[in-house]
């Protein structure tokens, strides 16, 4: 079972701007309540509160993106999609019934999933994989390895945010309107 991590026990809630045009909690429209929780946490360390200790005992990866986007999506109301490492995420969002698609078919509120092929134990926590939300532009927001961000949650081109993984992928919640 998954624990709250450390970090999003100091995090302050973020309350997301009541927009009164913004009547829609689709994930896809960019006025989607995953959007803008993902907009609201702009320039913010979501794992910074940890100490060097938590973080290795609890299995996180270099960069933290999962755990990032686990608080991004707990605050959208999507809680039940959370991981310390991007195999754990993944595996989250598919017993979620998020499915995979190919990263030309992106849109924003996708879970975007990058790796290394030559890793075949990425998926078990192996690393050598990134994640993020894409964002309705084609841009992606993720945890940027960038040093002068120094792994703050930033949107990026998608191509500078997974440079360093050549197989990409979009993970798509399931729509329940049909």
């Amino acid at each position: 079972s998954f624990e709250v991590s450390t970090a999003q026990k100091f995090l302050p809630e973020v309350k997301l701007k009541e927009d009164k045009a913004a009547k829609t909690n689709d994930p896809y429209t960019s006025d989607g309540i995953l959007m803008r929780a993902a907009q609201a946490r702009s320039g913010d360390r979501l794992w910074s509160n940890m100490t060097k200790a938590e973080k290795n005992n609890n299995g996180y990866g270099q960069y933290a993106c999962a755990d990032s986007v686990s608080v991004v999506t707990r605050e959208a109301g999507e809680g039940k999609i959370k991981g310390h490492t991007v195999g754990d995420l993944v595996k989250s969002a598919e017993r979620q019934g998020y499915t995979m698609h190919p990263l030309s078919e992106m849109k924003g509120g996708d879970l975007v999933v990058g790796y290394d092929p030559s890793n075949k134990n990425w998926k078990n926590g192996g690393g050598h994989a990134h994640v993020g939300i894409a964002d309705k532009d084609g841009g992606v927001w993720n945890n940027s390895k960038r040093a002068d961000v120094k792994y703050s949650w930033v949107k990026e081109p998608i191509d500078e945010a997974f440079a360093d993984y050549s197989s990409r992928y979009v993970l798509r919640k399931p729509d329940k309107s049909k």
